[in-house]
């Protein structure tokens, strides 16, 4: 089943989360939910995945960002439905490699001199969550992308969903190169060119 309305032809495999701060494509989303534990039982190390209340702004003005005929429905008895619940996923972005679901999270700050080198051991790099988020039900189907806009910290909004743009080609283009020859070394840029 298939949540959301979008004017496209286009499979969610050639399609994007459109934000300011860049586009993610449909397949990177994907791939990450795919990877994550399960929400059940709670992680207690970072509590990732977490329930998302699909709530927004302040308390007498809060709003949903999902509708509720683009969420799943359960059946509550013979005659009722009902949303179930959703839970949000860290999303990686191009200046920010996947979470380290087994790790405390950890906030990128200014490092000094002497730790820098420190720093390049996975065990010890940053942990943040980052900016962007996926959405789903319990059984990890994608209702949608949300993601904290510049300098907010604590609200969401929400991401377009969009046709691929030509960096969101050229990304799906590497991922299917890395699938098919996994030996070789990348040729590609791993870093975001803006």
């Amino acid at each position: 089943m298939d949540y959301g309305r979008r004017n496209s032809d286009n499979t969610k495999d050639h399609l994007q989360y459109h934000t300011p701060r860049g586009n993610i494509t449909h397949k990177v989303v994907v791939a990450e939910i795919h990877r994550a534990p399960p929400t059940l039982p709670r992680n207690d190390i970072n509590n990732m995945p977490h329930r998302y209340g699909n709530r927004e702004g302040q308390r007498p003005n809060q709003y949903p960002l999902f509708e509720s005929r683009e969420l799943p429905q359960r059946r509550i008895n013979a005659n009722r439905t009902g949303p179930v619940p959703l839970y949000e996923y860290p999303v990686t972005t191009p200046d920010k490699s996947s979470f380290d679901y087994s790790r405390a999270k950890v906030e990128p700050r200014a490092v000094p001199p002497h730790e820098r080198a420190m720093r390049l051991e996975p065990e010890t790099r940053f942990n943040d969550v980052g900016f962007m988020r996926g959405i789903t039900g319990p059984d990890k189907k994608i209702v949608g992308a949300i993601y904290h806009p510049v300098g907010d910290r604590a609200g969401f909004a929400r991401a377009e969903l969009q046709p691929l743009d030509r960096q969101g080609r050229e990304h799906n283009r590497m991922l299917h190169e890395r699938a098919q020859h996994a030996p070789r070394s990348p040729t590609w840029p791993t870093k975001s060119t803006r």
